[in-house]
């Protein structure tokens, strides 16, 4: 009962400063060798999610000790806030810095795309225009971390767009150039999806029909999908919270607030 809660709490004795140092010290030491073996190229992932997976290890793991112990820790408190860091560092674009610029506009080349396929802006609005890239096969990325990220229906040669929202919405242009694939169709109603953890794909450009009859969705690795030889350039457009939307330049859509 409650007398029994209040026994066990006064039970448990303060924790120690030195062994919070200890561990904390033992944290950053797992997280810079985390960043060692990246800068040597021994890892298979990006090494910053990696390092902050490391330290909320250690961290974690001295809370557990000091539980058993019978200590208070502050290490959970401590520990939260990295592990969220280490959820969003895990989907930030491998390449391309972070721009802090409210408007912006991407339009990535064949070249370009060799050297930097991705992009990502902090806030804001950014446009992507893929014109010069709807007929090259390959990869990129863009991501806004709050606002609005529109993709560009090329005038010629189709895309496939993977749109990703956290929190928000995905827009597109009721059109005949914007076609879901078939999987996504069938879990959307209408242009609109919007929601928690959203992912929708689309065929985009003059042959989106065409392409998107043609292109199986094997899971989140695109190296397993099924993409055919006239599809351009398969791009990410993510945002954490707010709206992906896919229409003409032309286009009321783009247009409104």
């Amino acid at each position: 009962g409650e007398p029994g809660r209040r026994q066990a709490a006064a039970r448990r004795r303060p924790g120690s400063p030195l062994a919070t140092t200890l561990v904390l010290g033992l944290a950053l030491l797992a997280a810079g060798a985390v960043v060692v073996a990246g800068r040597l190229d021994a890892l298979p992932g990006d090494a910053v999610p990696l390092a902050l997976v490391a330290a909320v290890a250690v961290m974690g793991l001295g809370a557990v000790v000091a539980g058993l112990r019978g200590r208070r820790t502050s290490l959970v408190g401590l520990a939260t806030p990295l592990a969220l860091l280490a959820v969003a560092a895990s989907v930030l674009p491998a390449g391309g810095g972070w721009r802090w610029e409210f408007d912006q506009r991407w339009t990535p080349t064949p070249a370009t795309l060799q050297d930097a396929p991705d992009t990502a802006a902090v806030v804001g609005n950014l446009v992507v225009d893929l014109t010069r890239v709807a007929r090259t096969p390959g990869r990129a990325g863009a991501t806004v971390a709050a606002g609005r990220l529109s993709v560009l229906v090329p005038p010629e040669g189709t895309v496939l767009v993977v749109a990703r929202v956290g929190a928000g919405s995905v827009v597109v242009e009721d059109s005949p150039q914007v076609v879901p694939l078939a999987a996504a169709a069938a879990r959307s109603s209408g242009t609109v999806t919007g929601g928690v953890d959203v992912e929708r794909v689309y065929a985009v450009g003059a042959d989106a029909a065409t392409v998107a009859a043609a292109t199986v969705v094997r899971g989140d690795d695109l190296d397993d999908w099924t993409v055919p030889a006239d599809a351009g350039t398969v791009v990410t457009a993510s945002t954490w919270a707010g709206e992906v939307r896919i229409a003409a330049p032309d286009s009321p859509l783009l247009q409104g607030d």
